[in-house]
């Protein structure tokens, strides 16, 4: 059985690069453009980690954060950010369940990659 990824990303093309990167890694992904959906398939299917933008069309990433900590099942999802935001910090996102924060202005792909296996795989 393949790891799962849930990439909540509300850009399309960036969506789409993220998609096509984990799954050439044979992870099997599923994607969210926003908030709510991303919920709703969380509650279809849990994920092994969570890829995603703290900047989100609907609600902001942090309130989506704050969602998936308020119950039990969801707050064990290990969850990769990504954002350019120089006055927020792992150490900040970390009581959200974040095990990774990207610098988007100069993340590569490879980088993505293995934070997914970093935190789902348990591997570096």
């Amino acid at each position: 059985m393949s790891t799962s990824v849930l990439i909540i990303e509300s850009e399309p093309w960036l969506g789409d690069h993220y998609e096509s990167i984990l799954r050439k890694e044979g992870f099997c992904v599923d994607r969210a453009s926003h908030a709510y959906a991303a919920m709703d398939m969380v509650d279809k299917k849990m994920p092994s980690a969570i890829v995603m933008s703290l900047l989100l069309s609907g609600t902001s990433g942090i309130g989506l954060l704050h969602e998936l900590q308020t119950y039990v099942d969801t707050s064990q999802i290990p969850i990769v950010v990504y954002g350019r935001y120089t006055d927020i910090t792992l150490e900040d996102l970390e009581p959200y369940g974040v095990r990774r924060f990207l610098d988007s202005a100069i993340m590569r792909p490879e980088d993505v990659v293995a934070a997914v296996r970093s935190v789902a795989l348990g591997t570096l």
